[in-house]
């Protein structure tokens, strides 16, 4: 289960990278549908709001309920159902007249439906990790999804934004669901060839003599130090994150007198970085990730916020965007691997659905406080508050320097040493 290949990892695991490059194509179009096609009919900003509220917040809706049978069920039993629900989403407004009194309940039943779909895969995929790979192959793994995910950041919202005006929103929503019935019906081939079930794959989780299997998923989050202080600078990072995604085409437009082009080259850039660190990450950056690194990302962070926020140059937006999104993919990777190597191997689903939880309702609370606040104190007293809190978490992360640390860090450059 565990052989290699050309790219060193098992063939279950690839597999689902294919079928994640697969639905990529749909979903990354989700996002772009949903707010032009609100857009276009009720021509208020709050409904696009509300679109991405639905659907970013779902973890935190359904996380508890994943929580449940997250580590105890098939993964790709998981996947498919994941699969299944983008589909059914998709398909349910695709056959809705644009004047039915019916098109609202149909949207808001598609998103979440979708929303559900995410919350699935984004806790199976460490699951699905752990029971494929050795622990020496997570950084490379982390590599090679990150690729489909920054090339997604991209290519789905363009490729969406130029269908939605060439065959319309309804053939839109049925191409994605059809690609979405494509990656279903792959999924369950890969159910059936590999049926990976609980029980499969040893315990890799790191332990201490005060963290052992009986504890809960909750306890490991409060007891465990590694993953108590990641969980408190994942929260500081969904307060910055969901600010920015919220507030971001509104300073483009309010401080760079942004058009679409412009607008659509930031993505660009963001996933041009990206892959650019997923590549990083395949050569030797990969390798040994130690946990202090990860002050160099939020210390970044802070910089390229304050850039953007206070040049209003598209001199300097372009190449900080790159260098930020090259930073997320190399200096986050040992806050990655912790969430994926630390827990138990029968917790790590779990707990993987309590920290996306926690995150998006955060996430949440604060895209709805976004608004307000630059109504009342303006775009960049808004975004400078973002790089504080960036600069906060980099404050944090000293303490992984911490000799209490040194254990959890020499244990997590096991993980990657395949690179």
């Amino acid at each position: 289960m565990r052989k290699g290949n050309l790219l060193g990892l098992s063939t279950p695991f690839l597999s689902f990278v294919g079928a994640e490059a697969l639905i990529a194509l749909g979903t990354g179009m989700d996002m772009v549908v949903y707010s032009l096609w609100l857009f276009h009919l009720t021509r208020s900003p709050l409904f696009v709001s509300f679109a991405l509220l639905v659907i970013s917040s779902s973890p935190m809706v359904w996380g508890h309920v994943i929580a449940r049978f997250i580590d105890r069920s098939r993964p790709f039993a998981l996947v498919f159902v994941a699969y299944m629900m983008f589909a059914v989403g998709s398909l349910i407004p695709s056959f809705i007249d644009a004047y039915n009194a019916w098109l609202w309940p149909a949207l808001v039943i598609g998103m979440m439906l979708s929303g559900f779909g995410y919350s699935i895969i984004g806790a199976v995929w460490p699951v699905l990790t752990r029971r494929t790979l050795d622990p020496e192959q997570f950084a490379r793994a982390d590599g090679v999804l990150g690729m489909v995910s920054n090339a997604k950041l991209f290519v789905g919202p363009t490729l969406g934004g130029i269908l939605f005006y060439s065959i319309g929103p309804h053939n839109t929503f049925r191409l994605e669901a059809f690609l979405s019935f494509a990656a279903a019906a792959l999924a369950v081939y890969l159910l059936r060839r590999f049926p990976l079930r609980s029980s499969d794959g040893a315990d890799i989780g790191f332990k201490t003599p005060n963290d052992r299997d009986r504890h809960s998923a909750r306890e490991w989050l409060s007891r465990n130090p590694v993953l108590r202080l990641s969980l408190v600078i994942a929260i500081l990072s969904a307060v910055g994150f969901g600010i920015v995604n919220a507030l971001w085409t509104p300073l483009l437009v309010v401080r760079y007198h942004a058009n679409s082009l412009i607008i659509g080259g930031t993505y660009l850039a963001q996933s041009v970085g990206g892959l650019g660190g997923n590549t990083m990450v395949l050569h030797r950056w990969g390798r040994a990730p130690q946990l202090r690194r990860i002050k160099w990302l939020y210390l970044i962070l802070t910089a390229t916020t304050a850039i953007y926020t206070l040049t209003a140059s598209n001199y300097f937006l372009f190449p900080v965007l790159i260098i930020e999104g090259i930073a997320i993919e190399v200096f986050q990777l040992p806050l990655r691997l912790v969430w994926m190597s630390v827990p138990p191997d029968q917790l790590v689903g779990k707990i993987t659905s309590y920290r996306l939880a926690i995150t998006s309702g955060i996430s949440a609370g604060t895209t709805l406080l976004a608004g307000w606040l630059a109504q009342r104190v303006g775009l960049q007293w808004v975004f400078l508050g973002v790089a504080t809190t960036f600069l906060s978490a980099a404050l944090i992360s000293f303490k992984y320097h911490s000799p209490a640390m040194k254990t959890w860090d020499e244990q997590l450059s096991l993980v990657g040493s395949d690179v």
